[in-house]
């Protein structure tokens, strides 16, 4: 039961932390990727400049969530370190394959979420096929606001489900 609590903490806690990078006034992850080599991904250790909440998003193959602001469908620049993370998984393994799932929050008509949701995903999508990844890697689907991963209508709730979600698959 402590380790699911814990568990629950530390996915909440890396959830603020990336929203909170993400904001326009806050430091930018991205001009700190440009000192990261590929070595040593996935390892259990810390990356000179970063704490560990930011070196979990440099694991690969690792399912993860990039998140955007209201409205939008960039991909903010502190996931870039994360997506070439992962695009270099894939390059070395072109058996694997990846599902970006695009989702949003409840705001705006389910036609509207559908359409941001796939815009999202093609954006990360876009950001792997420009580093290299085969198409044929890249599934993208979007489910709009049908699959939130936090339920209610306040700021914190709508700014978890503003999300692409990269899940390797099985073939």
């Amino acid at each position: 039961m402590k380790i699911k609590s814990l568990l629950k903490f530390a996915g909440i806690s890396i959830g603020l932390l990336t929203l909170a990078a993400c904001s326009s006034t806050g430091t930018q992850f991205g001009s700190q990727a440009s000192s990261l080599s590929s070595s040593g991904l996935g390892s259990q250790g810390t990356i000179r400049g970063m704490n560990v909440s930011n070196a979990v998003l440099l694991r690969a193959p690792y399912n993860q969530s990039y998140y955007f602001n209201f409205n939008k469908s960039t991909v903010c620049s502190k996931y870039y370190a994360s997506i070439n993370a992962q695009a270099n998984y894939l390059i070395r393994h072109s058996r694997a394959s990846v599902l970006l799932a695009g989702n949003t929050d409840a705001r705006g008509s389910h036609e509207y979420n559908i359409a941001l949701g796939e815009r999202r995903a093609m954006a990360v999508a876009y950001r792997l096929e420009m580093a290299g990844v085969s198409k044929k890697q890249i599934r993208v689907i979007s489910y709009g606001d049908m699959k939130p991963i936090a339920l209610g209508h306040t700021p914190q709730a709508y700014a978890k489900n503003r999300r692409v979600d990269l899940i390797y698959e099985n073939k």
